[in-house]
């Protein structure tokens, strides 16, 4: 096992998957959330996963932005923290009542009992916050695990309908804030070349 007082003991460059099975999970806000890399998201209720992501990715967005102090002759002298604000993007492909509950609002997404979908573009009803968890693996399997756990849809793509691309729309989730301020945990966990029996 690792030094627990050192467990990464080199800098390493990598990249970053989803974790095979489900790597981007929804739950109404308030469903209580992980606190670190276990268990699996399929064990953690009120979590669903909404599915494939297209090969592009998801992108996480940090918009921060300060306003000038200036003195009597025009100088700078201090600088304000205006607002900070925190997204992930991702473009939705999987036609399933969770990725068309994100994209729609779930109150107009319903299931029949042949599995047949009903979308309603009643957007009064899309205003909903959810709790988000991104799954991925970075490299050796080391586990990267995102918790937000109140987030808002608060852009939605377009839908492009051709037989050469993957039907999908982009939704970007914007981070909301807790009582302390924080508004996302990162959690790394071992990496597997680094565990043993």
């Amino acid at each position: 096992m690792p030094d627990p007082q050192t467990p990464y003991t080199k800098d390493f460059a990598t990249t970053a998957r989803g974790v095979q099975g489900g790597y981007l999970w929804v739950a109404p806000k308030g469903t209580p959330v992980p606190t670190g890399c276990t268990p699996a998201m399929s064990a953690m209720a009120g979590f669903i996963c909404i599915g494939y992501v297209v090969e592009d990715g998801i992108t996480e967005t940090l918009d921060a932005s300060s306003d000038s102090l200036k003195d009597l002759n025009g100088d700078t002298i201090a600088m304000t923290n205006a607002s900070t604000t925190e997204t992930i993007a991702a473009t939705l492909v999987s036609v399933s009542e969770g990725s068309l509950g994100v994209q729609y609002g779930s109150k107009n997404v319903s299931v029949a009992e042949d599995g047949s979908i009903t979308v309603d573009h009643n957007w009064s009803n899309a205003d909903e916050e959810y709790a988000a968890v991104l799954d991925l693996l970075l490299k050796d399997g080391m586990p990267l695990r995102k918790v937000v756990p109140a987030a808002k849809v608060t852009e939605r793509g377009d839908v492009t309908f051709s037989g050469s691309e993957l039907l999908g729309r982009e939704v970007t989730l914007t981070y909301l804030s807790d009582e302390n301020g924080s508004t996302c945990k990162d959690y790394y966990g071992v990496k597997a070349s680094e565990v043993t029996d």
